[in-house]
């Protein structure tokens, strides 16, 4: 779990929900949302992941060639995209 990137406080929350006085529906409901909610947290980092890699690609020539208005538009269109995914992130 600690690899998924759950914290400690969701490891142990996950945990505490196998309490034999939490009846089992709502044992399920709640682990149920936690896994989906850390899920929906990993898919969103594995996006800005992928941004992060794109403007690196993009970076790459404006380090050796003249920087154009097209590759700057780009560049503040990954910038913005990346910085506005890892807002919600949070």
């Amino acid at each position: 779990m600690k690899y998924a990137g759950f914290t400690l406080k969701e490891i142990n929350e996950l945990l505490s929900l196998n309490d034999n006085s939490i009846p089992e529906q709502d044992c399920i409901d709640r682990t149920n949302n936690l896994l989906l909610n850390k899920k929906a947290e990993i898919l969103l980092k594995i996006e800005n992941y992928k941004k992060v890699v794109e403007l690196i690609d993009l970076m790459q020539p404006l380090a050796t060639a003249e920087t154009s208005e097209e590759n700057s538009v780009e560049l503040d269109n990954l910038i913005n995209t990346i910085f506005n995914n890892k807002i919600k992130e949070k």
